[in-house]
């Protein structure tokens, strides 16, 4: 594969892309370098971490764009799909970190490698994740008497134990509906 002048290889193939994209990825990988495994570019970054440049004077994000290119998809088509780093890196735009996903892969991914700010990682959590196990355990401990030993109101002590908050929960221990003796 031939290199540009970075000395890194073209990030997607140029040879059949139309001549405003050929031009656009020699840019942007002209401005790449190599950090560990990731890829990043001297591009400005948007709020988010994602680094961008402008292609045919439009603003673009570069994973995406490179991602659209790539998979031969519709960069604009904004509701059906996403690019996903694999690296969880937003600054990184190495061809083999990012693939296309609809949104709810990317929050799976959020989960799975725990960087979502659900259940007790929240900032408002009072409860821990043992306390809702337990709380779903011992059914003989009334909500609202669990409710004043965490300093939580019986409503979300209820919620807890019957499953509408700390959902992802319900494969561990499956949560108490109302009615039932179980």
């Amino acid at each position: 594969m031939p290199e540009c002048r970075s000395g890194l290889p073209f990030l997607v193939s140029v040879a059949d892309l139309h001549p405003i994209d050929a031009e656009a990825v020699s840019r942007i990988s002209s401005r790449a370098y190599r950090s560990g495994d990731c890829i990043f570019t001297t591009h400005a970054a948007d709020s988010g971490g994602y680094p961008k440049c402008s292609v045919g004077g439009l603003p673009t994000q570069i994973g995406r764009y490179l991602v659209a290119l790539r998979e031969d998809l519709d960069y604009e088509d904004r509701e059906g799909w996403q690019a996903r780093h694999t690296c969880d890196n937003p600054g990184c735009i190495n061809p083999e970190h990012l693939v296309s996903g609809t949104v709810a892969d990317n929050a799976n991914d959020k989960v799975m490698r725990r960087r979502s700010t659900r259940g007790e990682r929240s900032s408002s959590a009072k409860l821990t994740i043992f306390d809702v196990l337990a709380l779903r355990l011992f059914l003989k401990v009334p909500a609202t008497v669990f409710a004043n030993w965490h300093g939580v109101t019986p409503r979300a002590a209820q919620h807890a134990r019957n499953g509408t908050t700390w959902c992802y929960l319900d494969d561990v221990v499956p949560p108490v509906k109302l009615g039932s003796t179980q």
